[in-house]
This record gives C-alpha cells, sequence and structure tokens, in this order.
C-alpha cells in the first residue's frame, strides 16, 4: 500500500523546544519537522514528545523517520495506544527518539501523528535536540539528565586509525549520596535506564546492548556495553534513555 504525504499537512521546522499544537482531523496524518539546523559534522539527537490534555478514546499511531515524512510503511520508531494513554499528567509524556548522524547524511527528523477515530482532537508535539557530548577514554564523567527531555547523548572517537579491538563503556550511580541510594544494586540501574551504543560497521549503522553487568571493586553497581566493531574514522555515539519511574537522574 502506497501512502501519499498530503503536502498543504506538512508542518515544516518545529523549532527547538518550542510547543507546536496540531488537530487530528477525520483520521487524517499530520506530519511535523524537526529545525533543520542540526549539525552535519556531529551526531545530535531528536527526542519527540507528544500528547493530548483531552483524550476522546481514539486509537492514535505515531511515527518518527528520518530526512523524509514519518509514514505507516516507512519509519524508525513507532508507538501506538488509546489516546488516554498520552495525556500529560504534568511531569512526563511519552516520547520517540531519532538519531541524526553525519556518517549517513542525515540532516533533519520528522513525526507523525494519526488517529484512527474520526471526530478531531488536539494534540501537543515538541521536538528536543540533545547534542552529542564527547567522551574521553579513561576519564569518569558525572552527568545528569534532564527530566523534561529523557535523554543524553555521548560521542567518542578511537584515536588514530584504530578501527579494531574493543571499547568498554560503563555506567553508574554518580558520587552523591541520592544516586548511590537510588541505585545499589545494578539491577535498579537497568530498571532506571536503557542504553545502547551505535557505530558504523561496513558502512551500516549498528547498535550494540549492554553486554555486561554486575559490581566494581568498591561495590558500585554498573551496566557495561562492549563494542568490537567501527568503520576507521567514523564516531561511537552512546544513547541513554532514563525509564518512567526513575527516581534520581544523575549517573557516572
Amino acid at each position: 500500500e502506497v501512502e501519499v504525504v498530503a503536502e498543504n499537512r506538512f508542518v515544516q521546522n518545529m523549532a527547538d523546544g518550542a510547543d507546536t499544537v496540531v488537530t487530528l482531523e477525520a483520521a487524517a496524518p499530520r506530519y511535523l519537522s524537526s529545525d533543520t539546523t542540526s549539525s552535519r559534522t556531529h551526531g545530535a539527537l531528536i527526542v519527540f514528545t507528544f500528547w493530548t490534555e483531552e483524550p476522546i478514546g481514539a486509537e492514535v499511531y505515531v511515527f518518527a523517520n528520518l530526512n523524509t515524512p514519518a509514514t505507516r510503511n516507512r519509519f524508525i520508531e513507532a508507538v501506538k495506544g488509546n489516546d488516554t494513554a498520552f495525556e500529560r499528567d504534568g511531569q512526563t509524556a511519552v516520547s520517540l527518539p531519532a538519531l541524526i548522524l553525519p556518517e549517513t547524511g542525515d540532516q533533519f527528523a520528522t513525526l507523525t501523528l494519526r488517529s484512527t477515530d474520526s471526530r478531531d482532537s488536539v494534540w501537543h508535539a515538541k521536538s528536543n535536540r540533545v547534542k552529542a557530548t564527547a567522551m574521553v577514554s579513561d576519564t569518569p564523567r558525572m552527568f545528569s539528565i534532564p527530566p523534561d527531555v529523557g535523554y543524553e547523548l555521548f560521542s567518542f572517537t578511537p584515536p588514530g586509525k584504530l578501527n579494531q579491538g574493543r571499547i568498554f563503556i560503563q555506567i553508574m550511580p554518580s558520587d552523591t549520596q541520592e544516586s548511590m541510594r537510588a541505585y545499589p544494586r545494578w539491577q535498579d540501574l537497568q530498571q532506571a535506564i536503557e542504553m545502547r551504543a551505535v557505530s558504523m560497521v561496513n558502512g551500516a549503522v549498528t547498535y550494540f546492548e549492554v553486554s555486561d553487568w554486575g559490581y566494581t571493586s568498591d561495590g558500585t553497581a554498573g551496566l557495561q556495553i562492549l563494542v568490537d566493531q567501527w568503520d576507521e574514522g567514523t564516531t561511537v555515539y552512546l544513547l541513554i534513555k532514563m525509564m518512567p519511574g526513575a527516581t534520581e537522574n544523575s549517573f557516572s
């Protein structure tokens, strides 16, 4: 089935961090685009959040894509559910991430909202750009994930012409008492965050998931990702998502 994108329903350039109000009309999709001023030399994460303040009990489909309008046939991330599940409670909203990589020529991200109900419904959408923060080998870094965005992005460029070997990426609680109390076990960390690494392997985007977990010699809980493949000259990215219900947003 071919889905035709109606140009008059395509909203260009959602301003970063701005609230965009859209109306879903008679089961017709609304197409939105992130601001196209993303860096062409460094990776960035576009985080789309969306919610309705007046749910009508409709089934809603939401799609995210890169460089072209997201549709039910073309997307990289998707979520569906009754619109009551997307009612903002003042604390959280459902989100979809889209990772923009200069290695693949990505320029912008798109979001599509589609309702199965013939009744009109009013929705809010927002795009937040998370710029990649450079990591340095063997150098611990404390950081906090903004609760209103819920994501963090790091980048690491292997030195020289190294394109083989192993890169270990570990995440632990920060050294604050609040973080150490919140995450005394690796299982607590696992419930609080999702993380994966991304690199180019043979010209294709490749993901690496958590491969190990446990404790340091002093008993600090931790999760680890092993990256053992990447193309020469490309960047390795670390994407971290803070899960709903996480009680502390600072990590190392």
